[in-house]
């Protein structure tokens, strides 16, 4: 008596989705996070250039206190484009360097954003006076 069970198919019509891509996703998370990287750096950077045209517009910055002010801003201002130019590097090249390499670029931009953030919110504290 022939068996009534249907033959097993080829293994390459058994595959659910033919033509289907393997996305690699620590390089897709990369990729967000660099993405988000870029976004935070845009970010300071408008925020630094805000706050050094408020201290240029209301005179302060040819004060002692308002050209220390300045230069911190201004130099805050220009490690933030190299940073800026050193992710979007990365986003153009494709594929990401090593993890630490990246963390430890991840780390100056925080540690950047942060010290900007320091200066903005001081700059903006010498106008509510």
């Amino acid at each position: 008596m022939p068996s009534r069970a249907k033959p097993k198919p080829p293994p390459s019509e058994s595959r659910p989705c033919p033509g289907a891509a393997v996305v690699d996703l620590a390089a897709a998370r990369g990729r967000v996070l660099l993405r988000r990287y870029a976004r935070r750096i845009r970010d300071g950077l408008e925020r630094n250039r805000e706050a050094f045209l408020r201290l240029y517009e209301s005179g302060l910055v040819f004060t002692r206190h308002g050209t220390r002010m300045g230069c911190d801003i201004l130099r805050a201002h220009q490690r933030l484009h190299k940073l800026a130019d050193q992710v979007a590097g990365l986003e153009n090249s494709g594929r990401l360097p090593a993890r630490a390499r990246v963390e430890a670029l991840f780390a100056r931009v925080d540690r950047l954003l942060a010290r900007s953030g320091v200066l903005a919110s001081r700059n903006h504290a010498l106008f509510q006076r």
